[in-house]
């Protein structure tokens, strides 16, 4: 499943950039996940004929502070472990200016793998995720920029278990997210 939906996002990329002379690229980054054991990488592409469009793939993973744990009252104050294991999402952004300066509205649809602990044991569960988002990008120079951005969404837990050790984690249907990206330009 991933490596077909991987496969699908790079087809995508690569046949909307053939048909361009001047398509964008770009390189982004979320600090604030390698702070807590992980990583995250996102690609993204503005098709030359669609500048205030932008679209993209990123893979990303990280530990759960216990606040982000303790936001769901129903697992607070626990003793749970929570890492996003890895998750894969694509992206679309839609920029009010052509400059990609200033704010945007845009959607994440995402697969997600959770690893979740508690008293030395542990199980695994997979979500699908829906998010609307929305921020702003602050454009540094003519490559660096920052994005700053939050949403809300949807998971649906698709496979796995969310049960450890006897007790339930409680996985949110609802779930906030909000992040600042660094990015470069091509």
């Amino acid at each position: 499943m991933k490596r077909h939906m991987i496969t699908t996002a790079l087809v995508l990329l690569s046949t909307l950039s053939l048909h361009a002379e001047q398509t964008e690229f770009a390189v982004e980054i979320d600090p604030a996940t390698y702070a807590f054991e992980g990583y995250s990488v996102h690609l993204k592409m503005t098709p030359a004929q669609l500048p205030q469009l932008q679209l993209g793939i990123g893979v990303y993973a990280m530990d759960f502070p216990d606040i982000f744990v303790d936001m769901h009252s129903k697992n607070k104050d626990k003793g749970w472990d929570v890492r996003l294991d890895r998750g894969i999402g694509f992206f679309a952004d839609y920029y009010f200016d052509d400059s990609q300066e200033g704010w945007f509205a845009g959607a994440q649809l995402a697969r997600q793998r959770y690893e979740i602990g508690l008293h030395g044991e542990q199980s695994s569960y997979d979500v699908t995720l829906i998010m609307a988002h929305g921020g702003y990008r602050y454009n540094i120079n003519d490559h660096w920029y920052l994005k700053a951005w939050g949403g809300v969404g949807y998971a649906k837990k698709t496979s796995g278990s969310n049960v450890v050790a006897g007790e339930v984690y409680d996985v949110p249907d609802v779930v906030p997210f909000g992040a600042l990206h660094v990015g470069y330009r091509f």
